[in-house]
């Protein structure tokens, strides 16, 4: 069966699950095409909490922005590092305290050796 080829969505959300499921990542320009909105600004305050700056890139000089799934998963002892070092700095560029709150829900526990169950032998 021939895909469908998106052309218009009507929401922000619509343009976002769409260009996350061509694999495009968030991908503004993608977006912006199938979504009439009048600006990138204004995509991304609709879009609130659904996209996120990549904190890594972002260290680097990059700004690229993930979906909150990509954002909430993966190495985010790293991530949380890194926003709390935002957080330290007073970077105002981003709500970095808002993301370190986001980060800490999902953070793992520790884990020591006496967690660690071990026979030799």
């Amino acid at each position: 069966r021939p895909e469908k080829e998106v052309k218009k969505v009507h929401t922000a959300l619509d343009a976002l699950n769409s260009s996350l499921a061509d694999g495009r990542g968030v991908d503004f320009a993608y977006m912006m095409s199938i979504y009439q909105v009048e600006s990138k600004m204004t995509l991304i305050e609709e879009l609130g909490d659904l996209i996120m700056p990549d904190p890594e890139k972002y260290l680097n000089g990059e700004l690229t922005y993930v979906s909150r799934q990509d954002f909430l998963s993966g190495d985010v002892v790293t991530k949380l590092e890194v926003v709390d070092l935002f957080v330290k700095q007073d970077n105002q560029d981003f709500n970095w305290s808002h993301y370190a709150g986001l980060l800490e829900t999902v953070k793992p526990a520790r884990i020591t050796l006496a967690d660690i169950d071990y026979r030799i032998g």
